[in-house]
C-alpha cells in the first residue's frame, strides 16, 4: 500500500467553516451569558457544537478515505 497518499483537505475546510460560523453565533448571542446569566445553556451549547464538529470531521474523513479506496480499486480493475 502506498504510504504517501495525499489526504483531501475538504473535510477540514467544511468543519473549519462551520467552526467559524459557530464562533460568530456564539459572539452574537453572548447576551445569553452576560445579561441573562445562563452559563450552562451557553457553554453547554458550545460544548455540544464542538463535539458534533469533531464527529463530523472524522465521518467526512472516513468518507473521503472510502472514496479514494473505491477509485483505486476501479483503476486496478481497469488495468487488468
Amino acid at each position: 500500500m502506498n504510504t504517501s497518499v495525499k489526504r483531501s483537505k475538504k473535510p477540514l475546510y467544511i468543519v473549519g467553516a462551520l467552526f467559524i460560523y459557530m464562533a460568530v453565533m456564539a459572539y452574537v448571542n453572548r447576551e445569553t451569558l452576560t445579561v441573562h446569566h445562563l452559563y450552562l445553556r451557553y457553554f453547554g451549547t458550545l460544548a455540544a457544537e464542538l463535539a458534533i464538529l469533531v464527529i463530523l470531521y472524522f465521518i467526512l474523513r472516513r468518507r473521503e478515505q472510502l472514496k479514494r479506496e473505491r477509485q483505486e480499486d476501479m483503476r486496478r480493475s481497469e488495468d487488468k
